[in-house]
């Protein structure tokens, strides 16, 4: 289970950090979508549809209502976009070329 100090809220920044994505992913692997809080999924799925995922799918991610196995897939398809969408451009940057 990912345990998130109160602060989370006012120390977060404007995006979920590729780190916090690796640990939810581990923690559903270990322990089913169950252990991840709610307010995680929530603002996973609200940061996807920022950057231009299917609303339906961040919908199924962060609701309890749909099956967990849909919901550990939706955060699959979720994570690998968010990852996708933060990291393209990423070599031409480390490389010092303007992306």
């Amino acid at each position: 289970m990912i345990v998130i100090k109160d602060t989370y809220r006012e120390s977060m920044s404007s995006r979920i950090d590729l780190a916090l994505l690796d640990r939810i992913g581990r923690s559903i692997d270990h322990d089913g979508i169950v252990a991840v809080p709610a307010h995680l999924l929530t603002d996973v799925a609200h940061e996807a549809v920022r950057l231009g995922v299917q609303p339906v799918l961040a919908g199924v991610l962060s609701s309890s209502a749909h099956p967990s196995v849909a919901r550990e897939r939706a955060y699959g398809a979720v994570a690998s976009a968010i990852a996708s969408a933060y990291t393209v451009g990423a070599p031409a940057r480390a490389a010092g070329i303007a992306a």
